[in-house]
């Protein structure tokens, strides 16, 4: 079960980063997409670090080592953030709008997978994904209108996004849980 505390972790962390980021849009909308990226720039270099040291301290042998991919690749997505952060800033509503449509997609299947399995509350993740989707959709649609006003939107978009992943990770967990056969709390 260790995966799936890892990854209830991993959404947790995404989930706040989030929230954090959308707070900062909407209480400083005239902030710099640059610096964006650079703080980007920043939060790719310590994850990349932190697998580099995860590999490194491993005494396991792997054919595929996942760590070191990924903290390569964290390092690299830093170095090209840092070399080209006027053309990304320029392209960052695409991306935070392309970033709210795939966590909207995702919840989607989670509320799927709640429906299959009987939970009667999948209707309430269902309506939080449709609406997250449609506000990446329209983010997608016309991202430059306004800068600062472009700015708000990706912030709250990102807060909405941040909250309803904290949300659907409490209904998974708690649904995990409850599931029959289950040996008690698995994601605590």
């Amino acid at each position: 079960m260790n995966f799936l505390k890892d990854a209830k972790v991993s959404a947790i962390a995404s989930a706040v980063l989030c929230i954090v980021l959308g707070l900062l849009f909407v209480l400083f909308p005239t902030v710099s997409a640059k610096l964006v990226c650079y703080i980007l720039v920043g939060v790719f270099i310590i994850a990349g670090v932190r697998f580099l040291m995860l590999y490194f301290r491993s005494r396991l042998l792997s054919f595929f080592p996942t760590d070191l991919l990924l903290g390569l690749l964290m390092l690299a997505l830093s170095l090209v953030l840092l070399l080209e952060a006027n053309r990304i800033a320029a392209l960052l509503p695409v991306i935070l709008g392309a970033t709210i449509v795939v966590s909207s997609f995702i919840k989607l299947c989670h509320a799927f997978e709640l429906k299959r399995v009987g939970w009667r509350g999948w209707v309430s993740m269902l309506v939080f994904a449709l609406i997250g989707l449609v506000f990446g959709i329209l983010m997608l649609i016309n991202p430059f209108k306004v800068a600062a006003t472009v700015m708000i939107l990706i912030g709250a978009g990102l807060i909405y996004s941040g909250i309803t992943d904290l949300i659907a990770i409490l209904f998974i967990s708690r649904q995990l849980r409850n599931m029959p056969g289950s040996d008690g709390p698995t994601l605590r």
